[in-house]
């Protein structure tokens, strides 16, 4: 499993420049003080796609399956490597950035200087790349990496955009009655919410994995 995974990035060498450029644009976009808590959340999840989505092409577009289905390897396995790896991409992609950030702080460039990155970050960013895999491996491993393309540009719009609308409507005073749930519950239990969520994304998570398992094992390359 693990050398299914370091294929993938293996790979994807022209990916790794890439991100890190990428990270630039990355800090000038979320240099807002009222975006800036979404930096390394977002970062994560938009570096685990373009690895991921990356990965996926590169593999359909030399038949990758079927040499790795010729291998003395269960597809299941294969399944599951695939469903690992995006946290592999998401640890690399916080890693690069944080790297990034460090640069900015250091260079004289008319971007403003990131924080650093706290345990939050981490945990929500693990949540969104959870619930992406989740939504698009199973419609991979049945229909291919170029029928879920729009499903993929779908994912990474929402994903970039829905933070800074949320903070907007909520900068707004739109959503009120929903942070005072979130806050009524966290004033008995403070890690309430996030531990909710956390668990439903994994329960989901598990779910589509075995399901895309079900579906690669009975598919015919």
């Amino acid at each position: 499993m693990i050398h299914l995974i370091t294929k993938d990035l293996l790979i994807q060498k022209k990916t790794f420049l890439v991100v890190f450029l990428y990270n630039f644009f990355m800090l000038m976009v979320f240099s807002n003080e009222v975006f800036q808590g979404f930096i390394y959340i977002m970062g994560g999840v938009i570096v685990t796609y373009m690895f991921l989505i990356t990965a996926s092409t590169n593999d359909e577009k030399n038949n990758s399956d079927i040499l790795i289905s010729s291998m003395p390897v269960l597809r299941s396995s294969i399944v599951t490597a695939k469903y690992i790896a995006v946290f592999v991409y998401m640890v690399i992609g916080l890693v690069m950035l944080y790297f990034t950030a460090g640069l900015v702080n250091i260079l004289p460039l008319p971007i403003a200087a990131p924080r650093s990155i706290i345990g939050s970050d981490i945990y929500f960013s693990a949540a969104l790349v959870a619930f992406a895999a989740t939504l698009y491996y199973p419609l991979y491993f049945r229909f291919g990496s170029a029928a879920t393309r729009t499903l993929s540009i779908f994912l990474f719009l929402g994903f970039f955009f829905l933070p800074r609308i949320i903070v907007e409507q909520y900068m707004a005073g739109n959503l009120v009655f929903a942070v005072d749930i979130i806050n009524s519950l966290s004033d008995v239990f403070n890690w309430l919410p996030g531990a909710l969520a956390g668990v439903v994304v994994l329960t989901l998570y598990l779910v589509s994995m075995k399901i895309s398992q079900g579906i690669y094992s009975a598919k015919d390359l």
